[in-house]
C-alpha cells in the first residue's frame, strides 16, 4: 500500500487497484462538483447546467486517465484501445463510478517497459 498512487506505469495488484480507483474517484468527484458549481452559478439553469458539465467531465476525465495509463505502460494493443473508447462512452453515459473501473483494471496489466527478471540471470 506504500506504493505511489501517481505512478501510472506500475503494475498493481487488486488491492492497489481498488485504492487507485477510490482515490481517483474522489479526486474526480471533487473536481466535477467544483466545475458543476462554477458552471451552474454562471447560467440561468443552474442545476441542469451543473449536471451536464459533470457528465461531460466524467467522460473526459475517464478518457484522460485511461489513455494516460495506456501510454505510460507503453501498451500496443487494439483491444485495450477499444476498451478505452468503451470506458469513455460509459463515462459520458453513466459517470465515473463505472467508467473508472476500466482504468483500475488497466493498472493491473503488465507494463511493456518493465524488464523481465530472467534476462539478467547469470
Amino acid at each position: 500500500m506504500k506504493k505511489r498512487i501517481i505512478d501510472l506505469d506500475m503494475k498493481r495488484n487488486w488491492l492497489e487497484a481498488i485504492t487507485f480507483y477510490i482515490v481517483y474517484l474522489i479526486i474526480g468527484v471533487l473536481v466535477s462538483s467544483g466545475i458543476g458549481a462554477i458552471s451552474g452559478s454562471m447560467s440561468n439553469d443552474s442545476i441542469q447546467s451543473g449536471m451536464i458539465s459533470g457528465v461531460i467531465f466524467a467522460g473526459v476525465y475517464t478518457a484522460y486517465l485511461y489513455f494516460k495509463v495506456y501510454k505510460k505502460k507503453r501498451m500496443n494493443s487494439t483491444l485495450f484501445i477499444i476498451f478505452g473508447v468503451i470506458a469513455t462512452i460509459v463515462g459520458f453515459s453513466y459517470g465515473m463510478i463505472i467508467s473508472l473501473v476500466f482504468v483500475a483494471v488497466l493498472t493491473t496489466r503488465e507494463s511493456s517497459n518493465q524488464l523481465d527478471n530472467t534476462e539478467f540471470d547469470i
